[in-house]
């Protein structure tokens, strides 16, 4: 199957010398499959920095996933605000889907290598299955257990 991956580059968002930042370049979720499910497999806080220092100031959380329709490719959504499922305690995670889902990409360069990485920001997150033992909170309009 032939699938679109970068839906958009937001020409605006150009800078001078005409070069194109990762952060502008949006991907189509089709790439996650038809119903856009993700494994959940860590939870973890989003700090905000202030050039390289993070500070103390929380803005939401990270749910670190792999989608297993792209060969169990990782990536980070980002959502602000309370935690809405807890980590899961086993290694494999549990299935999510993510309310009002963007993605894009993020490219980390080290020296001569570049580390590009799919990631995303989300408004809410639910687990498609409840595994036992997890706990969801149940934030109005953002959350909930099927």
């Amino acid at each position: 199957m032939n699938k679109t991956i970068v839906e958009e580059i937001n020409p605006l968002s150009r800078k001078e010398n005409n070069m194109i930042r990762s952060k502008d370049i949006i991907v189509d979720k089709c790439i996650l499959g038809e119903n856009e499910e993700l494994r959940l497999t860590k939870v973890s806080p989003d700090y905000e920095y202030e050039g390289d220092k993070k500070t103390e100031r929380l803005l939401g959380y990270k749910y670190e996933c792999v989608s297993e329709e792209m060969g169990f490719e990782q990536l980070t959504v980002k959502i602000p605000g309370s935690q809405l499922i807890e980590s899961p305690k086993s290694r494999k995670g549990f299935p999510v889907k993510f309310q009002d889902l963007e993605l894009g990409i993020s490219v980390t360069v080290n020296g001569r290598f570049a580390n590009i990485r799919l990631v995303g920001t989300a408004v809410g997150v639910k687990a498609i299955e409840k595994p036992s033992g997890t706990k969801i909170n149940m934030r109005q309009g953002t959350s909930s257990a099927q």
